[in-house]
């Protein structure tokens, strides 16, 4: 996983991406964590944003409550906004 590539503005959440590489493939994910709880192990993301996908712009709203972001590759690029407490997509767009 990399660095944060955005934290809300509260600092109660965070979003990393992930690369699992495979002997003939690879796969991208963003994870979407909450910053409370224990850490000893890597905690179940909050939501998990599956497939081939390049991560985009980033943004959480001031209150923190919902993320917008782009992702996907050149033939399929996508934009949504998420709900950040329950992982229920708000605004889901390919283009």
């Amino acid at each position: 996983m990399c660095a944060p590539l955005a934290v809300s503005p509260d600092g109660r959440r965070f979003v990393l991406h992930r690369v699992i590489a495979h002997p003939e493939s690879w796969a991208r994910s963003l994870h979407v964590y909450a910053a409370d709880g224990d850490f000893a192990n890597i905690p179940d993301p909050l939501y998990f944003l599956p497939g081939r996908e390049y991560p985009g712009n980033l943004a959480f709203s001031s209150s923190g409550r919902f993320l917008a972001f782009s992702a996907g590759v050149e033939i399929n690029l996508s934009t949504r906004v998420l709900e950040v407490a329950t992982g229920k997509p708000l605004f889901d767009h390919e283009f």
